[in-house]
């Protein structure tokens, strides 16, 4: 006899818009655009109605991850430093080290 069960995803977040926050930011580790542990960690516990520990927990998560980069660097661990991000984003480049196209 066939019994259907109906698959369920369990939530990271009971709030659905810090789930699907917390479901696309998990999606950029293929590419090395996060750490699923660093994510999770850094979301878990925080309740469904509080903003300001949403925003603190990403804040702080962004800070150690500057930091960790900015240690990298200063060990001239140049390879650790860019995959922290450590470098200014390419707006901030002047015209006159941007590289030549």
């Amino acid at each position: 006899m066939f019994h259907h069960h109906t698959a369920t995803i369990t939530p990271f977040s009971d709030n659905p818009d810090f789930d699907f926050e917390i479901r696309n930011v998990l999606g950029l580790a293929v590419g090395g655009g996060a750490d699923p542990g660093e994510v999770l960690a850094a979301t878990a516990g925080i309740h469904k109605n509080d903003h300001a520990g949403w925003f603190g927990a990403w804040q702080q998560l962004g800070r150690r991850t500057v930091e960790a980069a900015q240690a990298a660097a200063t060990a001239g661990h140049r390879v650790s430093a860019a995959g922290g991000s450590c470098a200014p984003p390419p707006t901030s480049v002047s015209p006159s080290t941007r590289p030549a196209r």
